[in-house]
């Protein structure tokens, strides 16, 4: 009878560690698909101001400047900071005028989604 309730008892542990185990891959899944998704929303956001990006002629070489954009539910934007100059002020002010008529920018509607993009920052590099 003992053997048996041993038995038992090694079944149902071997169980639980099995849900267990279903568990954290489903959680690990299911962060992976919303890093995924983040990802996809910041490059479709990139890509917006990029396009929208008049750029003189005279700025050379592949400048970067990383700005922290306020955003509003629907896309609009609140406020920009330069966090860190390209060290050309031209393409940060080209930058922050694309940001502006870029608007609305391309972010979820879904609120915990969004809650990741009501401050974002972004690196932004000239490429030609």
């Amino acid at each position: 009878m003992k053997a048996a309730a041993e038995a038992k008892a090694k079944a149902e542990a071997r169980t639980r560690a099995q849900a267990e185990a279903q568990a954290k891959a489903a959680a690990e899944a299911a962060t992976q698909a919303r890093v995924s998704e983040i990802d996809r929303y910041r490059g479709r956001i990139r890509d917006k101001i990029r396009g929208k990006a008049n750029v003189p002629d005279n700025v050379r070489g592949r400048p970067e400047v990383q700005v922290r954009i306020t955003i509003l539910p629907g896309g609009d934007v609140l406020d920009i900071v330069i966090v860190k100059s390209s060290g050309n002020s031209v393409y940060d002010s080209a930058i922050e005028r694309a940001i502006r008529s870029a608007q609305p920018l391309p972010v979820p509607s879904e609120p915990e989604l969004f809650a990741t993009f009501r401050s974002l920052t972004l690196n932004i590099q000239h490429e030609r």
